[in-house]
């Protein structure tokens, strides 16, 4: 669970900007897993186009990219891949700062800060908070006065030391290390970071594709998504995983000596050439027969959706004959499905281009409400969507003014991320949608396109009329 995240020089942020998942006016709402109504379970980023929204997101997923990255031993040193700010000298060698403040599977509040540069890492440290406020250091690695690098443990701290120093490089954390090698004081801080995940909205074909095989892997998930989809509003009854490639592939190998065996062979043998042409031809055989194989569960099998007319007939269609919105919502659904079984921090980047309102609004309700989100579950996302803040008076509104936050960029190309909750006397029944309109709150796009339109125009009037005296 996330609480606090700080972070400076990324991408369009060039200085310190701090985002909290902290509620100034909390209410009594229980979880079952933690019981802290005091953190949000939902947080909503506003603001022009190229504002700095995903720049945020972007920089929360950083740190959790690199822990992964750092996992492939064979990967050579060529740098921390970081972005900084890059319109102005200064902040293209300033050190990159991330620091996260969280609540990981044990139960424990950690504290995980990095400042690195392109080259290396050059400041990590892990704590745990212990009684109260104060925090017990697991690890702590710095660069020293002769460029070395220094790591120290504290008492906490139980794992193998000198070899996840030995294994230690410029570019890779040494949570990550210790982590990977079962270093169980630094493993729930370890699965926690790694587990926040960002999905891009325009992106949501790719679950589809793991819906696919879930459902195959997975009886009762397939029941309990069919379930939702029925009655979802979408037209659609229930949902399967068209399996007739499958049976036929299946089919083959039971009955290899079948013309249909034959086809397949001669297909495989073809993909074999493809993927491998230079393979010694003794060893092709082999090949096609592990291929044909594999091509089992490896395959891709489409969904088909069941519709019911009015009369009763029945009809599967096939994916391509459902909108795209129609594929969005299921796959969020889907989404949501898993990372409301059990404790995620999960993040949408512009939510709102792939889902209709309402859908929307029903995400988010299914995060605040503790019946859908037992286990406090976090969604943090992106969106231009006003009508999640628009009511007013006694109607509720699905974000609280705690959980919307702001992204304005200057002129300089400078961003900075602020809750509306920074501007003084935001009452409860303030409707945050309308005074974000009105320019209020800020991170509004500057209104000067109507008149840049018209100049353009004119400039391009002028060209066609002196082309025609030519």
């Amino acid at each position: 669970m996330l609480i606090d995240f700080s972070f400076a020089n990324h991408k369009s942020y060039r200085d310190p900007q701090q985002f909290s998942m902290t509620l100034a006016h909390a209410d009594d709402t229980v979880f079952d897993s933690w019981g802290m109504p005091e953190v949000a379970t939902v947080a909503a980023v506003y603001g022009a186009n190229a504002s700095g929204k995903s720049a945020f997101l972007d920089a929360l997923t950083y740190i959790p990219r690199l822990l992964y990255r750092g996992l492939d031993l064979r990967r050579k040193n060529n740098g921390t891949g970081r972005t900084p700010f890059l319109l102005d000298t200064a902040s293209r060698t300033d050190t990159s700062d991330y620091l996260y403040t969280f609540i990981a599977s044990d139960g424990k509040k950690y504290l995980y800060e990095v400042s690195l540069d392109d080259e290396e890492v050059l400041y990590e440290s892990l704590k745990v908070f212990t009684t109260g406020n104060r925090t017990a250091k697991l690890f702590e690695r710095v660069i020293d006065s002769d460029g070395d690098v220094k790591v120290t443990f504290g008492r906490l701290f139980v794992g193998q030391k000198r070899m996840m120093s030995s294994q230690l490089r410029g570019d890779r954390l040494l949570l990550g290390i210790a982590g990977s090698s079962g270093a169980t004081a630094v493993i729930p801080a370890f699965d926690e970071l790694v587990g926040i995940r960002l999905y891009p909205a325009s992106g949501f074909t790719s679950e589809l594709r793991r819906i696919a095989v879930d459902m195959q892997a997975s009886p009762g998930r397939a029941e309990a998504l069919s379930t939702l989809v029925g009655s979802s509003s979408l037209g659609i009854e229930s949902i399967k995983v068209d399996r007739k490639l499958r049976e036929a592939i299946e089919r083959c190998l039971e009955h290899p000596s079948s013309e249909e065996a034959l086809l397949y062979r001669n297909i495989v043998r073809g993909l074999s050439y493809i993927t491998m042409p230079d393979l010694p031809e003794e060893d092709r055989d082999d090949d096609v027969d592990e291929m044909a194989r594999s091509l089992v569960d490896f395959g891709d099998y489409p969904l088909l959706f069941l519709h019911v007319g009015a009369d009763g007939s029945e009809a599967y269609l096939g994916e391509d004959s459902e909108s795209r919105g129609t594929q969005a919502a299921l796959a969020f659904l889907s989404l949501a499905l898993d990372k409301l079984a059990k404790p995620t921090v999960t993040l949408v980047d512009e939510i709102d281009t792939s889902l209709h309102p309402t859908y929307v609004e029903q995400l988010v309700g299914l995060f605040t409400d503790p019946r859908t989100n037992p286990h406090q579950s976090q969604l943090i996302f992106t969106t231009h969507d006003i009508t999640l803040i628009t009511r007013s008076g006694a109607d509720e509104r699905p974000l609280s003014r705690d959980q919307v936050w702001i992204a304005a960029k200057e002129k300089n190309g400078v961003s900075t991320l602020y809750p509306i909750t920074s501007f003084k006397h935001v009452r409860k029944d303030e409707n945050l949608g309308r005074n974000y309109l009105h320019g209020v709150y800020g991170g509004l796009p500057t209104p000067l396109l109507h008149e840049s339109f018209a100049a353009a125009l004119d400039l391009i009037r002028d060209d066609s009329a002196e082309a025609s005296d030519v």
